[in-house]
């Protein structure tokens, strides 16, 4: 329908959070969500794994300052990038493949209790 972004699967999703202390000030949290679709209508890409890996490093520096470190790392087969190639001197597009995604990020945090 024009105007709907839904998009249903079926299939089987597995979480697994894990959380550990590293010294007195660090603590490190990962969770991994993968899917399997039992619902993908080309069968090349049936049964394929889609996962979405999160990791947290946290340091504590001291009372009033901390610092987060995120890195998110995610790959689906049905999110595809371009592939580029020079063809007769002009960039073109040859292929549509999916490719690891990665993010991450750094946050700084001041701490003040009231």
């Amino acid at each position: 329908m024009p105007g709907e972004n839904i998009a249903a699967s079926l299939g089987v999703s597995f979480i697994i959070n894990y959380k550990q202390p590293i010294g007195k000030s660090i603590t490190y949290t990962t969770m991994l969500n993968t899917f399997y679709n039992y619902t993908e209508k080309r069968d090349d890409r049936r049964l394929r794994l889609d996962f979405n890996w999160e990791n947290t490093f946290n340091f504590v520096i001291s009372k009033s300052l901390s610092t987060i470190l995120f890195v998110n790392l995610k790959y689906d087969h049905n999110t595809t990038f371009p592939v580029y190639e020079e063809i007769d001197g002009v960039e073109t597009v040859v292929d549509n493949v999916p490719k690891l995604q990665v993010k991450e990020s750094l946050g700084i945090a001041f701490v003040h209790n009231f």
